[in-house]
């Protein structure tokens, strides 16, 4: 685990929570290459809230091109867990559990009914795609990362994601849909995350962004027709 050397005079401040902060049920996972490295800063054609920044990204035919996989169900992100060394054995002194890491997290949902066809397409973003993804709730609320916290919708990019897996569907036979298993994974802290140095000074931040934009993100962002 990462340590802060001397540590700070004080305690970092803890805010009394203004709101709530639940992600909800995610319906759209939207994937974009790592390397396209797009940041939606506000300006014209990069404001996060309009489906014109959006739409071209679409069609586009380089990094910055997004695959919209709709259909999304069942999904669910697993908390992150600590990782351990020892406890109430001759191990560790005095017989004390010592925290020594975090596990990663897995978002794993399924897809309903979905043609093999996509399901093959969705495959190719399994072999050595560094990717990253967006989010589209129920409530048509736009899930990614704020890289800028305090200034909320200037700065938003995806959230970096690991070891993709697109499943081919299976069958449980009389009036049954067939579900296919979908799942990647993020790093510890994918949510949100503070650094501050020994002094106190924060030096990196970044946080969950959902916000509702200005255009409907469930009904304008969908992928290409299937012929």
């Amino acid at each position: 685990m990462e340590t802060i050397c001397p540590v700070p005079t004080a305690l970092t401040t803890v805010q009394n929570p203004a709101c709530p902060e639940n992600i909800a049920q995610i319906q759209v996972i939207i994937f974009q290459r790592a390397s396209a490295n797009w940041v939606f800063d506000s300006t014209a054609g990069k404001d996060v809230k309009l489906a014109a920044s959006w739409t071209p990204l679409m069609t586009a035919v380089d990094n910055t091109k997004i695959v919209i996989a709709r259909n999304c169900n069942q999904v669910t992100i697993d908390p992150p867990t600590a990782i351990t060394t020892g406890g109430n054995d001759n191990t560790t002194l005095n017989g004390r559990k010592l925290n020594t890491g975090f596990s990663s997290v897995e978002l794993k949902g399924m897809f309903r009914s979905m043609p093999s066809e996509i399901i093959a397409q969705l495959k190719l973003l399994q072999y050595g795609e560094e990717l990253v993804w967006f989010g589209i709730n129920q409530f048509g609320q736009i899930i990614g990362r704020d890289i800028y916290p305090g200034h909320p919708g200037e700065k938003v990019t995806g959230i970096p994601l690991f070891s993709p897996f697109f499943g081919d569907a299976g069958n449980e036979g009389f009036a049954k849909d067939d579900m296919a298993n979908f799942s990647f994974i993020m790093d510890y802290g994918w949510r949100s995350d503070l650094q501050v140095d020994s002094a106190g000074v924060q030096t990196s931040a970044y946080q969950l962004y959902l916000k509702k934009p200005s255009f409907d993100a469930l009904s304008v962002l969908k992928p290409i027709q299937e012929t």
